[in-house]
């Protein structure tokens, strides 16, 4: 009976230390899932403001186009201001005083 007794002791013993073997198997794998959603937090953070990023570098890229668009349309319309002044005065001389080169 003694020898029944020194056996069961030690399959308890058996099955604490599995227990145990299988309570730190899981919480190694908990902490491989955890880090594991913690970088994929992470890098879509990363994706977030890189994208940003790019929006605000193409709202930049507009907001300096329009700046040259709209030097562009101020030139078109010095231009078509001489040219109005060219076709009101009809004459060589009055027409090389506006553009300021000499007649022909």
């Amino acid at each position: 009976m003694r020898f029944d007794t020194n056996v069961s002791e030690e399959v308890k013993d058996l099955s604490y230390f599995k227990d145990l073997r299988e309570r730190r198997a899981w919480m190694a794998r908990m902490t491989v899932l955890i880090a594991v959603l913690g970088l994929l937090v992470m890098n879509m953070y990363v994706l977030f403001i890189s994208t940003e990023t790019v929006i605000l570098n193409v709202d930049l890229a507009r907001i300096e186009q329009s700046d040259q668009a709209d030097l562009l349309e101020a030139r078109i319309q010095r231009l078509e201001r001489q040219l109005e002044a060219l076709h009101a005065n009809n004459t060589p001389e009055k027409a090389a005083e506006v553009t300021g080169s000499p007649s022909p």
